[in-house]
């Protein structure tokens, strides 16, 4: 399955954000920061050579345009990689187009023109939510109890309040002491990782916390999501994408367990992809113009004749796929981004 949409980007922001990179070199930077500032600035450079040349575009503003086809692989996620960038890390490359593209840099190459559409906490919604379900599926005998995801709930209704017990746990400084969002930016990637089967212990280390004491609600979230991932990957429901999606792995040399969690991630891509195309479907029916798929979201172009209803492509996803979610708008539209944004 292949999907095409065209993309655009702001010449003169790229030309603004290149200016500021620049300028930022010049300045006294963290080794991080220098290395964050010099990836952006060759990520940029990629950008240039990629897009188009400058014609008419959204609302009939300077832009240059980009192609981008969405397709999948084993089901899971609508990837965009026809276009290679600089790489992220020794591994990872990095790829040109607005689904690739480092968050500090949408809002100059696309603010002019872009609403981003998000799911609010989406992959802890989704998986949550067949976990609650899971004992009421047409596949079980009679007598199949609910799963215990007491923990899991806490964290699907109330994240913003789990993220600081965590914090509070690890004794992490305020939001008010770092920046706005510091803590949600280091617990976040926590959570998904526990999510998707990785080490607590992984994360203290990074945070240079192993020896200090284990947050309570991680441990059991841990347990709860282990029990969840076993009995959605020997379920009916989902054989044919955790049966392919570990064939996979092992011949990629992955043991069984690390092939359970990816065939676990594949599951809940898939299931994200079908939300994606859903809400893509009322926009599209909605007479709104996409621009970029970005895996939990998208991009849509801005109308001076209509405001985006997020309560009725809420509605129209549950009543297609059957999963509560929460639509909102993430800032890029008109924005103006912060230099800051570009060091983190």
């Amino acid at each position: 399955m292949s999907i095409v949409h065209t993309e655009w980007i702001d010449p003169d922001g790229l030309l603004a954000v290149q200016s500021k990179l620049r300028a930022a070199l010049e300045t006294s930077l963290s080794k991080k920061q220098l290395l964050h500032v010099q990836f952006l600035l060759r990520y940029l450079k990629c950008v240039d050579v990629t897009y188009g040349p400058t014609v008419c575009g959204p609302l009939g503003l300077p832009a240059r345009p980009l192609v981008c086809t969405y397709s999948q692989v084993r089901g899971g996620r609508m990837h965009c990689r026809a276009y290679q960038g600089p790489k992220w890390n020794a591994v990872d490359y990095s790829y040109i187009c607005g689904q690739g593209m480092p968050n500090a840099l949408r809002p100059f190459l696309m603010g002019k023109w872009g609403h981003d559409i998000d799911i609010e906490n989406c992959h802890v919604s989704i998986m949550y939510q067949v976990g609650a379900s899971y004992h009421t599926w047409a596949e079980h005998d009679a007598g199949v109890r609910p799963l215990k995801l007491d923990t899991m709930r806490m964290l699907y209704t109330a994240r913003d309040d789990f993220i600081e017990l965590i914090a509070d746990r690890h004794m992490l400084p305020t939001d008010a002491e770092r920046y706005p969002g510091y803590r949600k930016h280091t617990c976040k990637p926590l959570l998904m990782r526990i999510l998707y089967g990785g080490s607590y212990d992984a994360w203290l280390k990074e945070q240079n916390m192993y020896f200090g004491p284990r947050s309570p609600h991680v441990v059991r979230l841990q347990s709860e999501i282990f029990d969840l991932r076993r009995v959605l990957l020997s379920s009916k429901r989902f054989a044919h994408i955790a049966g392919q999606e570990r064939e996979s792995q092992r011949r990629r040399g992955r043991e069984n367990e690390a092939a359970n969690r990816g065939a676990f991630a594949k599951i809940a891509q898939q299931l994200e992809c079908q939300i994606l195309l859903s809400m893509r479907s009322w926009l599209l029916q909605d007479g709104w113009n996409v621009h970029s798929l970005i895996f939990d979201g998208l991009i849509v172009e801005h109308r001076a004749d209509a405001t985006l209803d997020l309560a009725a492509l809420q509605q129209h996803v549950q009543d297609d796929t059957d999963f509560k979610l929460v639509m909102h708008e993430k800032p890029l539209f008109r924005v103006q981004p912060a230099d800051e944004s570009l060091l983190a």
